[in-house]
């Protein structure tokens, strides 16, 4: 583990919002990140990702 003092980065910290949608039945969840207001998605128990890079 790196520290701050020697030019290491800090992870990413997000906070998601659900959308509900249909496509849960197969799935598929939609996420909205709440600071950048971008979209993500999680197909079953993967991770999330972005939708649009």
């Amino acid at each position: 583990m790196t520290s701050l003092k020697n030019g290491g980065e800090r992870m990413p910290y997000y906070h998601f919002k659900k959308i509900w949608t249909p496509l849960e039945m197969f799935g598929l969840k939609l996420f909205r990140e709440t600071e950048k207001k971008e979209f993500w998605y999680s197909f079953r128990s993967n991770r999330k990702r972005p939708l649009f890079r």
